[in-house]
This record gives structure tokens, sequence and C-alpha cells, in this order.
């Protein structure tokens, strides 16, 4: 599973690119680095199940016991597009992938799910 971010500069726009190639049910944290707003969030599920992306802000996230704020479903072979229009503000951003929609679901999607996320 590889984690990517990108950060772009420029006069009119920062903004930062997060690329989960293989999310799970394991814990990415402090995506935003010193904070931001989360912007858009891209789904790409995989062939075999639905999945569901979890995001939590805060100081420390388990997956199994921290309740994430936000869930975003995924329909099998498919990608969904969920852009959050007035931001999502954090302070230290967490995400993980899971097979199942309860918020506490500790279970690994069952193939591979890309996940991008905006943060402004």
């Amino acid at each position: 599973m590889t984690l990517k971010a990108t950060r772009f500069n420029g006069t009119a726009v920062t903004h930062r690119v997060v690329l989960q190639d293989d999310a799970k049910a394991s814990l990415n944290s402090n995506l935003g680095y010193t904070g931001g707003s989360l912007l858009s969030v891209v789904v790409e599920g995989g062939v075999k199940s639905d999945c569901y992306v979890k995001i939590f802000n805060g100081n420390a996230a388990v997956v199994g016991s921290s309740k994430p704020q936000l869930i975003f479903k995924c329909v099998k072979n498919t990608t969904q597009i969920y852009q959050i229009p007035n931001g999502f503000e954090f302070t230290n951003l967490h995400m993980w992938a899971t097979k199942n929609a309860n918020p506490l679901d500790t279970v690994h999607p069952d193939s591979t799910t890309k996940v991008t996320l905006t943060i402004g």
C-alpha cells in the first residue's frame, strides 16, 4: 500500500492531493500535515464488493474504536466523486477504508480501493 502526497503552491491556489492506491482498514494519519480543509474525495472501488472510506479529525484515531466524522460509500466497480463545497475543516486528518458501513468496522475491503483527497 502506497500513500503519496503532492503539494501545489501558486499565487491563486494552494492545495494538496493525497493518493492512497490501496486503502485498507489501516490508519493513514496526519494527511493534511498542519491542518486545512478537505475539499473532495474520489474513491475508485474494487471489483468484489462495495467499500467505505472513513475520515476522522482529531489528535488520535484507532480503527475499530474511533468513530469517523465522515463516511463515503463506493459501489464496486465504480468511481465515486464527493465534493465538499464549503470544505471539512480539520487539524489532524486520518483516513482508512473498510468493507462494511459500520463506523467501527475493521474488515479490509475485498479488493483494491484507491482514494484521492484534495486538501486546501
